[in-house]
């Protein structure tokens, strides 16, 4: 009594061994599972290569029907997402908006094609921007009439009160393709809108500018 027994004292040795063993198996198995998981990621995520992306410069007229990029855009565009298309044209801006070659870039109104508006020859750096737009955004470039910035000028002299005595405008911009200015008047003139147009084309001593007027109507302000 009292005493343990040569079987039951060779057991606890043999118990050992199958515990050590069994966690070694176990610890094996878990290290090959974990190997070919990640194998299978690592098959599943391949890294696809980016697309190459065209660049064509034209001279031509806008077409009609223009407006700024807009979010539903994305689809249409061939593959460039909206977030990439937009970061593309936030840069596009930043970099040129201070030239005064260079004016307000457009989108037609399917999505599929945008316009960046420049006078003169582009400039090196204009290029590389647009060789680096997103893979499927089409890129062109309109050769304008007048520099963006000079027109903008214009604008701003031109909505001075008293330039033309009798004429009252609201409004005032660049025409979309820079090829001259847009001018609204708060009522119908007197006289022709063409006429209006010409007297201010000259007292702004710019003939050569066309100067489209139209009546826009009384501009109430914002809380006034």
């Amino acid at each position: 009594m009292g005493e343990i027994s040569p079987a039951a004292g060779s057991q606890r040795p043999r118990l050992r061994a199958t515990i050590i063993t069994v966690a070694v198996v176990v610890a094996a198995v878990l290290i090959v599972v974990g190997l070919a998981a990640a194998q299978g990621r690592a098959t599943a995520e391949p890294t696809a290569p980016p697309g190459p992306h065209t660049l064509e410069l034209i001279e031509e007229t806008l077409p009609p029907g223009l407006g700024f990029l807009g979010s539903d855009d994305a689809e249409a565009l061939g593959g460039a997402t909206d977030g990439d298309v937009m970061r593309w044209q936030t840069a596009l801006q930043s970099a040129f908006h201070a030239d005064p070659n260079f004016g307000s870039p457009w989108t037609s109104q399917d999505g599929t094609l945008f316009t960046i508006v420049w006078y003169g020859e582009p400039t090196d750096a204009l290029r590389a921007h647009v060789s680096e737009a997103p893979s499927g955004l089409d890129v062109v470039i309109h050769s304008a009439d007048f520099p963006p910035g000079e027109l903008q000028e214009l604008v701003a002299r031109a909505m001075k009160p008293g330039l033309v005595p009798g004429v009252q405008l609201v409004l005032g911009a660049v025409e979309n393709d820079a090829s001259g200015i847009r001018l609204g008047l708060a009522e119908e003139p007197e006289k022709t809108l063409e006429e209006i147009g010409a007297a201010i084309a000259d007292a702004l001593g710019r003939p050569d500018v066309p100067v489209r007027v139209e009546v826009s109507g009384a501009v109430i302000p914002i809380g006034g």
